[in-house]
C-alpha cells in the first residue's frame, strides 16, 4: 500500500518521534497500549459494544509517520498491539493508512473521514463494510484520547485543575 497523497510520510514532530523509536522493539509500547485500551473500554464501553459484530475482525492501523504500526482487535476483549512495519504474516480485515496525528483526530471524531479519503490523506483496503462499523461506531463515541488517557492520573489529572479553575 502507497502512503496517503504521495510516497513519502509528512514532516511532522511524530515522524522525528519516530526515528527516536524506530530502534526499538514494539513489545515495549505494550503495557501502554494495554493500559490505553482498558482506559477506553471502562470510559466507552458502548462503543466496544457497538463493535461486538466484528470480533473476528482485525485491522492495521498504519501510521505513515512513525515506525510502527497498530493491530486493533475489537470485540468482547478488545485489544490493541504495536508491530513492526515489515510484519509480514499479518492479513488484516482492512487496513487504514494516514499520518498519526490525523488517525488521532479522525478517531476524536474532529475530521471527516470520507472527506480525508477522497482527498488521499487517508487510504483504506480490505472489508469497507467492517471499516464503515468501524467508523460509525468511533463517531458517537466522544473520545478526546488525551483526557481518556491522563483519567488514570486520578485526582494528579491536570485536567481536573483546570476544570476547577474555569468554575
Amino acid at each position: 500500500m502507497q502512503s496517503p497523497s504521495n510516497s513519502y510520510p509528512p514532516f511532522t514532530p511524530v515522524l522525528l518521534a519516530g526515528a527516536a523509536l524506530a530502534p526499538l522493539p514494539p513489545i515495549l509500547l505494550q503495557p501502554f497500549l494495554d493500559l490505553a485500551m482498558a482506559v477506553m473500554s471502562r470510559r466507552h464501553s458502548g462503543l466496544f459494544e457497538r463493535l461486538n459484530g466484528l470480533a473476528d475482525s482485525m485491522f492495521l492501523i498504519d501510521p505513515v509517520d512513525f515506525p510502527f504500526s497498530f493491530l486493533l482487535r475489537p470485540g468482547p476483549s478488545p485489544s490493541l498491539v504495536a508491530v513492526a512495519k515489515a510484519e509480514a504474516r499479518i492479513t488484516p480485515t482492512a487496513t487504514i493508512q494516514g499520518p498519526l496525528l490525523l488517525l488521532i483526530q479522525l478517531l476524536e471524531g474532529q475530521l471527516d473521514g470520507d472527506a480525508l479519503f477522497f482527498s488521499r490523506d487517508l487510504a483504506v483496503e480490505g472489508d469497507m463494510e467492517a471499516v464503515v462499523t468501524l467508523r460509525n461506531a468511533i463517531d458517537g463515541a466522544g473520545i478526546v484520547l488525551l483526557d481518556d488517557l491522563l483519567s488514570v492520573l486520578g485526582p494528579l489529572n491536570p485536567g481536573n485543575f483546570i476544570d476547577r479553575q474555569r468554575r
